[in-house]
């Protein structure tokens, strides 16, 4: 679970900068489960149990009870959260009590099967290899699960688009080419470049934030325990966004990309030039410093520009992600207390219950509102949209495991038959996006 929250948080610090002190807690986890709890393991089983239990079963056997004695869910058994003193004065012992003796039965129904299942088990629970494999996995799961959500909702938004089929490399220039207006060259990005992808949500979260400025950001607790604004973390990126699109892509990528192809229009000799290899080059570095942190190509050269003077879109994100996360979890404990209806406050958000403000509407905001009911176009909506699409972007360029690294990368631009040998300039075929945004309102 440490690992967990750790990756999801910032995926390189947990694997660069954490590996060494997870093997520390993992290997500590295990004297605290053999010492600590063993030994606190006899008043535990005075407190809930009827009768004594062997320690290797009593947790497994009495974890209804023993769960009831915590007030709390089965899925709450890791919540990060602590309780706040002022829970802890107004717990109900008599309400405890009666939940750990509801639990009575069903406990000692399963109790004969968990045994089995006890037995049956081959690896050690205990063993910090075990402990560390499943915190991967389970890490693993929940990313997985994230990323789903957030197509889902982008289908809302722009259905038909190719979200389902990502990892396929489908061609959005398409689709998105006259809703963004996206010329300048980038007809000119490969559909099999996931670069083309970045592009396309950069916009989309563009055209979100526009939105998000009107959201009144609160305060949420850090990793250290302390007070953060969250408008203090976020406010510069929601109102940059813009001059990060053209820092990157406008000014520094595509034209780069338009100049190679121009060279190589011109004959297949011209491919080997030293010009050509320094600008492909220049290319590759802007891909990686800019977007895809663990892209790997093989380098002939230094960087057109020093790593500090260039803002990378990747870190950007994950720190737009990480915020979102909690503003989100925020709401959700608001929702839970009421909602709307009983104006629930939400940390980390002073507004969730206001209708979203887009001054000028824009191609987002038009279709939020046509799908959504009046009572849902809310600052929280719009929160949990804009993290989904961030959490779509930051599985792409922040996960070493996304398909944007899967397999060696393909050519750069896009070419005729996507052979990478001649680029074509211009795509003829063009969707109508808001005509197919309409017809899927219909069904």
């Amino acid at each position: 679970m440490i690992y967990k929250v750790l990756y999801i948080e910032s995926p390189m610090d947990a694997k660069e900068k954490y590996q060494d002190v997870i093997r520390n807690v993992i290997a500590s986890l295990a004297d605290v489960r053999k010492n600590v709890h063993f030994g606190l393991y006899p008043l535990i089983m005075k407190l809930i149990s009827d009768r004594y239990i062997v320690y290797e079963r009593f947790f497994t056997e009495r974890r209804r009870r023993y769960i009831a004695f915590l007030n709390i869910a089965e899925t709450e058994q890791l919540n990060a959260e602590d309780l706040s003193p002022q829970q802890i004065e107004n717990l109900d012992v008599e309400s405890l009590q009666k939940n750990i003796d509801e639990n009575d039965t069903e406990d000692d129904e399963e109790s004969g099967e968990d045994s089995k299942e006890i037995e049956e088990k081959e690896e050690d629970p205990n063993d910090p290899k075990t402990i560390e494999r499943k915190a991967k996995e389970e890490a693993a799961r929940a990313e997985q699960k994230a990323f789903e959500q957030g197509k889902t909702a982008l289908n809302i938004i722009y259905p038909k688009a190719g979200w389902e089929k990502l990892d396929e490399y489908p061609d959005l220039y398409p689709y998105f080419a006259n809703v963004y207006s996206m010329r300048h060259g980038y007809d000119l990005i490969a559909p099999t470049d996931p670069v083309q992808l970045v592009s396309v949500l950069m916009h989309i979260l563009e055209d979100l934030f526009i939105g998000m400025r009107y959201v009144n950001f609160g305060i949420i607790t850090g990793a250290d325990g302390k007070p953060v604004k969250v408008s203090d973390e976020l406010s510069d990126m929601l109102n940059n966004w813009r001059r990060y699109i053209e820092d990157s892509f406008t000014r520094t990528y595509l034209p780069r990309l338009a100049a190679y192809c121009r060279i190589l229009e011109n004959s297949e000799e011209s491919r080997a030039s030293p010009y050509a290899r320094k600008n492909l080059n220049e290319l590759h570095w802007i891909k990686r410093l800019y977007f895809l942190p663990y892209y790997k190509f093989e380098s002939i050269g230094p960087p057109p520009f020093p790593k500090q003077d260039i803002i990378p879109i990747y870190a950007e994100v994950r720190k737009l992600r990480k915020y979102l996360t909690a503003v989100a979890v925020g709401i959700e404990q608001g929702t839970r207390a009421g909602g709307p209806a009983a104006k629930a406050l939400c940390n980390g958000i002073n507004n969730p219950w206001e209708s979203y403000n887009f001054q000028v509407p824009n191609p987002v905001s038009k279709r939020l509102d046509m799908a959504l009911p009046p009572e849902k176009r809310l600052n929280a909506t719009l929160v949990y949209i804009t993290l989904s699409t961030v959490t779509v972007l930051d599985y792409l360029i922040n996960n070493e495991n996304s398909w944007a690294y899967g397999s060696r990368p393909g050519p750069l631009f896009r070419s005729v038959k996507n052979e990478g040998i001649t680029p074509m300039f211009g795509v003829d075929e063009k969707l109508d996006a808001d005509q197919i945004f309409k017809d899927s309102l219909k069904k």
